[in-house]
């Protein structure tokens, strides 16, 4: 669940047929800050933007695309990435679209 001050980046699969087509949308959401100055959270948007830059890099540049493959095995391997449960449960989905009433900008 989102919080005052986070940050995050909506992945938005493009399906057709019930099918991911191998591409994404993707969707900054900054909520309002609690305790942040504007200089501060523009910092932080734009590290936020920075990870996108980092997707398109790793469509158009095939170094990189590998170098980001190699730390996620790398990262696997140690155990440093945390489990999600995927699975679609009604209890464990959050919706958010344009119309989603939200404390801020969404």
């Amino acid at each position: 669940m989102l919080q005052p001050n986070d940050l995050g980046l909506v992945i938005r699969p493009n399906i057709e047929n019930k099918q991911w087509n191998g591409t994404v949308d993707l969707q900054a959401v900054v909520m309002p800050p609690d305790n942040l100055s504007e200089e501060s959270l523009q910092e932080l948007v734009f590290i936020l933007h920075g990870l996108v830059a980092c997707f398109n890099l790793m469509n158009i540049d095939e170094k990189f695309a590998q170098t980001v493959n190699d730390e996620l095995v790398r990262m696997a391997d140690a155990g440093e990435l945390v489990h999600i449960d995927a699975s679609t449960t009604p209890d464990n989905v959050v919706r958010l679209d344009q119309w989603t009433k939200t404390r801020g900008n969404a």
